[in-house]
């Protein structure tokens, strides 16, 4: 039994995703890190679809590959496409992956998002661009900082957040401009 009470393993989505395994009445997967909401756990022995404004999971298995499939596609397209390893894994052996992730050309290390997702629409705060999907697409909106002060604290409901010292942390580890 893991520390809150429930039994969790590792498993890792090929090429480069980790989920915790949750045993319950059956194996289930948790995901915090893919920026979808999905809506409940999911058995990691059963097929499944969600869609979401546009945005699409469907998890399926896939007897030429004899694997489990995680395909996610927004308006249609196909964005990606993960394969579940077949056992659990040990902590130390995520490692790689794990420490691979902090590599600051990795996209999300260059980008700062703040994410707000409703049953209507989903809202992303990415960098100085304010971006809104709804059922009937994506609007982008690029801001100053003004706006941005104002989306926080309008929008996101966060007056006093961070964002600015973020911003300024980013910029001197990755030279990034603004």
């Amino acid at each position: 039994m893991d520390r809150i009470g429930f039994q969790t393993s590792y498993r890792f989505f090929e090429p480069n995703h980790i989920v915790v395994q949750v045993e319950l009445d059956q194996p289930y997967f948790i995901d915090v890190g893919f920026n979808f909401p999905f809506q409940r756990p999911y058995s990691i022995d059963e097929p499944y679809h969600q869609d979401y404004l546009g945005d699409e999971v469907i998890y399926d298995y896939d007897s030429n590959i004899d694997r489990w499939r995680l395909t996610r596609k927004i308006f249609g397209e196909v964005t990606q496409t993960k394969i579940l390893h077949p056992e659990p894994l040990k902590w130390e052996e995520l490692m790689p992956t794990i420490e691979k992730s902090y590599d600051q050309k990795n996209r999300f290390m260059q980008n700062l998002y703040l994410n707000k997702m409703e049953e209507k629409r989903h809202v992303t705060l990415k960098n100085k661009k304010l971006i809104e999907r709804t059922a009937s697409g994506i609007e982008e909106i690029d801001l100053d900082e003004r706006d941005i002060d104002h989306i926080l604290k309008e929008e996101f409901n966060r007056p006093n957040f961070p964002w600015w010292q973020a911003v300024h942390i980013l910029q001197s580890m990755l030279s990034v401009k603004w």
